[in-house]
């Protein structure tokens, strides 16, 4: 009698030469939480793709369902991964240098900004082709958010590099579509699990939150004030603006307003900075990442405005 869920053995990855002992470290590291069922259909999909676990081309991670509600085992590739099946073609000549690009729209050769590129570019050699393939990645479209709206910590810490891997395996996959067409790597799809909608192009062509979109939106929404109120570091007055951030148009006149008392104290280095961490950078916000990122610029403006006044105030006992 066969049993309801029965244990894989090492006969039926024979094709993957794999033993008991290497079945049980997938389940305990690479396949955690899985059950057999899913992990024998791994091992089936790794042997289709001729791609090794253990080296991390391919892994396992659950994603939630919105249509079925719950969280859905699916496969992603690595970049490795990638590379290797490329190669394994034998017509991969490898690439030419990558490239990133500012908000000047001038391309580099390497990135030397704290702030994030926008964009990378990835050219990829194939042999019997005529010219490279070229592929492009915006950071807009692919970085990872964390729940409180700003990028998370790897695109924190390497957004470079995050993107430029994403650009390589767009221009691997146009250089080698019989081969890597339908697979998308784990940096491609991190984005899958950002917790809000981007800012997009809206009714009437405005760029309207996609998460609220008022058909009036100036006379419904309050008016930041002009400035920052001097020497004060209300939170009424700092809520009252984040409560105008509905649509584009208020949360570039906030924005606007905020760099201009910001850079009296700080380099605009420091502002971009700010913005990039929160997730607020032109053409990547989110309403979270906004309001995250004007919180943290008020309150070091208005640090900054408390030190003045307390180094502008006469000594004690003496009349101003």
């Amino acid at each position: 009698m066969t049993p309801s869920n029965p244990e894989l053995t090492p006969r039926e990855t024979s094709a993957l030469t794999l033993t008991r002992e290497q079945i049980q470290l997938l389940k305990d590291t690479i396949f955690k939480g899985g059950t057999d069922e899913e992990l024998r259909f791994f091992i089936e999909v790794c042997k289709y793709l001729n791609l090794n676990p253990f080296l991390r081309q391919i892994y396992p991670i659950k994603r939630w369902d919105a249509t079925l509600r719950r969280e859905v085992m699916t496969f992603q590739t690595g970049i490795d991964g990638f590379r290797a099946k490329a190669e394994r073609t034998g017509k991969y000549l490898g690439q030419k240098e990558p490239q990133w690009c500012g908000s000047d729209g001038k391309w580099r050769d390497v990135w030397l900004e704290r702030i994030p590129p926008m964009a990378a570019k990835v050219a990829v050699i194939r042999a019997g082709w005529q010219e490279p393939i070229v592929a492009v990645a915006l950071y807009s479209e692919y970085v990872q958010l964390a729940k409180e709206g700003g990028a998370n910590s790897m695109w924190r810490k390497m957004p470079a590099n995050q993107l430029e891997k994403c650009a390589e395996a767009k221009a691997l996959r146009k250089a080698f579509p019989e081969e890597l067409s339908g697979l998308y790597t784990d940096d491609e799809m991190e984005q899958a699990d950002n917790p809000s909608p981007p800012i997009v192009a809206g009714r009437n062509g405005r760029a309207d939150d996609a998460i609220e979109t008022l058909d009036d939106p100036l006379d419904e929404s309050p008016t930041p004030p002009s400035e920052p109120e001097p020497h004060s570091s209300s939170q009424d007055t700092l809520k009252q603006i984040l409560a105008g951030f509905s649509t584009i148009k208020n949360i570039d006149e906030a924005f606007e307003q905020m760099k201009e008392a910001f850079l009296r104290f700080y380099p605009g280095e420091e502002y971009e900075q700010i913005l990039a961490e929160h997730g607020a950078t032109p053409g990547n916000r989110t309403k979270n990442g906004c309001r995250a990122a004007f919180t943290a610029l008020w309150n070091k403006y208005h640090a900054a405005l408390e030190r003045q006044a307390k180094a502008e105030a006469p000594p004690e006992g003496q009349e101003s």
